[in-house]
């Protein structure tokens, strides 16, 4: 994920920069898929960052392709977290798999239709003031307890790990 990032860079430096935080988030997101759960959010500080720098290193301007990354950057976590579970616990019941998989498709592509609409917002106020504004910052306010509440939910039917 944090190659054409990498690549996308006009600096070498940056690239190279962007390329070792990118490889160390996705070690991490790797290493909490067979051991380690509690990588999981230091894994996607990193790779997050990777793509701040090249945004703010390298133009600075609002990318279109952040929805892309935020989507992406969802089902790395979750595929992660889904390996470690499938490593500690028992077997699904029959279907399971595909209705897990089902579900992280929904919610890959309701984060991908979300981080749209915010992109399209955010265009919008640098163009029409204080009430657009306001209406994005309700909209972040409301998806953020949307996702609190799909990781709680989430949380509690998987249960503490052994």
């Amino acid at each position: 994920m944090t190659a054409p990032l990498a690549l996308a860079a006009e600096n070498a430096a940056v690239g190279w920069t962007i390329a070792a935080i990118g490889a160390a988030g996705t070690l991490c997101l790797l290493v909490a898929g067979l051991a380690l759960p509690g990588l999981v959010a230091p894994g996607a500080v990193l790779v997050g960052l990777g793509y701040g720098i090249l945004l703010t290193v390298d133009g600075g301007r609002l990318d279109r392709d952040a929805a892309l990354v935020a989507a992406a950057l969802l089902l790395a976590c979750e595929l992660s977290l889904w390996a470690h579970e499938l490593r500690t616990t028992s077997p699904d019941e029959p279907g399971g798999r595909m209705r897990r998989l089902s579900w992280l498709v929904v919610l890959v592509l309701l984060a991908l239709g979300l981080c749209a609409c915010f992109l399209a917002l955010v265009d919008l106020a640098r163009v029409e003031g204080i009430a657009v504004e306001t209406l994005g910052v309700a909209a972040a306010a409301a998806a953020f307890v949307l996702l609190w509440r799909v990781a709680r939910d989430a949380g509690r039917r998987s249960g503490p790990s052994p």
